[in-house]
């Protein structure tokens, strides 16, 4: 049934039939892509947006940002305007361990406004809110983004990559290291222990501080363990393929 299902999955938003989807890998904790919106209108406040993988874990608030039908290779994708709209979701404690996680997002970030010495308090696509415990952040002046842990002490992977084309990020914690990749390249790395808390909620589109990235958001997938090399490929080739990133 399951395979069933993610067939049905692949044909409706895109994939035209391809033999893998995120959900093939134990440990999914969160799959949301614009893609899986329904209800919404080109226009219209994305106030809900439910979390496609086996946990629920999903994101609602009444800030949120603006639905676009047609966006990233032709496909749905939420607008922030990096002023006023954010997604409120689970604590972070649902979605990733202490010691392990890996993560993917896609989006096209057009405007970064921070640039703080102490990475967590940057633009984000992906954080903790106001934990300053975990994040995906953005830098500007120049162009970076920052994967971020909190072990005791700042722990930072920061990475160029370019404004207004769509990105891959792939950020992964696991046996003490923290790394990030852009668009399926190598990755830097560093040493980090634990993440020191997962209380906070985390927070679509939104930086500790309410620091907020004006950006066309398509996809984050989120496992609790840190896969292995080949089904991280795995994933980085389902996002490109759908995305048209190269």
């Amino acid at each position: 049934m399951q395979e069933a299902d993610d067939n049905l999955l692949l044909l409706s938003h895109g994939n035209g039939g391809s033999a893998f989807v995120p959900s093939r890998i134990g440990d999914l904790t969160l799959w949301i892509e614009g893609g899986f919106l329904t209800g919404y209108a080109d226009g219209d406040t994305i106030t809900a947006w439910p979390d496609h993988g086996l946990l629920g874990n999903n994101f609602s608030g009444p800030h949120g940002p603006t639905y676009r039908a047609v966006a990233i290779n032709g496909l749905p994708a939420a607008e922030f305007d990096g002023v006023l709209e954010v997604l409120p979701g689970p604590a972070l404690s649902g979605l990733i361990t202490s010691s392990a996680y890996t993560l993917f997002a896609v989006a096209t970030i057009n405007t970064i406004l921070t640039n703080d010495n102490t990475s967590y308090a940057n633009a984000a696509i992906l954080s903790d809110d106001g934990g300053g415990y975990f994040g995906l952040h953005l830098r500007n002046s120049p162009t970076r983004a920052v994967a971020y842990n909190w072990n005791g002490g700042d722990q930072s992977v920061i990475l160029p990559f370019s404004l207004g084309v769509p990105t891959l990020f792939t950020q992964q914690h696991g046996g003490n290291v923290l790394s990030l990749a852009i668009n399926g390249g190598t990755p830097g790395t560093i040493a980090s222990g634990n993440t020191d808390d997962l209380s906070s909620p985390v927070m679509l589109g939104q930086g500790s501080g309410a620091m907020r990235p004006a950006m066309m958001f398509s996809a984050v997938i989120i496992y609790n363990r840190a896969i292995d090399a080949g089904d991280v490929s795995k994933v980085e080739t389902y996002l490109k393929h759908k995305y048209a990133i190269s």
